[in-house]
């Protein structure tokens, strides 16, 4: 079924794209969202690779999974959007001590909700899943996005391969430096 949507896509066919998104849209945003680390710009960048997916459908040959090249293409934006992020990410920062406007006199009036896990998620294991989460987002990208396409999104060594374009030894490689990496950073906590 997915074959034949991606011939009709292929041809232009709007409907068959909107049906194949829905079978990718979770993956996809849950993969943008451990890449970026942020819900807001996770959604719109899973939208920019549909987007993308959409105008470069035509040049999908079929040797891989259809999924793997979508998985491509979200690591090439992501690796594009931390090249250019640094500029992306000061813009949305917001003092703390300025006011939000010319107009108010006694600073902002922001709310900032907290993030920090309660009782319950404590209990859970929760903080441990934080920490591993900020550690995960403290490594540089060539690590995590072999980690997460590994462990998080179950990809083989040569789905892996394919997506990153290069060779399973390459892989094998940076996987064991990622971890090695992560263990040294997790290891006060554990």
């Amino acid at each position: 079924m997915e074959k034949r949507l991606i011939e009709r896509c292929k041809k232009g066919d709007l409907d068959a794209f909107d049906t194949l998104i829905p079978l990718h849209q979770d993956r996809i945003y849950n993969l943008a969202l451990r890449l970026i680390g942020n819900e807001d710009d996770a959604l719109d960048f899973a939208q920019e690779v549909f987007c993308a997916a959409f105008r470069k459908i035509s040049s999908f040959r079929g040797d891989a999974a259809f999924s793997s090249w979508l998985y491509r293409i979200t690591v090439n934006l992501a690796n594009n959007f931390w090249r250019k992020g640094s500029s992306r990410i000061q813009a949305k920062r917001v003092s703390l001590d300025e006011p939000l406007s010319p107009h108010e006199k006694d600073g902002p009036s922001l709310q900032i909700p907290d993030h920090n896990p309660g009782p319950r998620q404590l209990a859970a294991g929760h903080e441990l899943m934080d920490i591993l989460s900020k550690n995960m987002q403290s490594l540089p990208l060539e690590f995590r996005q072999i980690l997460i396409l590994r462990f998080t999104e179950g990809l083989s060594y040569e789905e892996i391969a394919q997506t990153l374009e290069c060779n399973a030894g390459t892989v094998k490689s940076r996987l064991f430096r990622a971890r090695a990496e992560l263990r040294k950073l997790m290891e006060p906590y554990l």
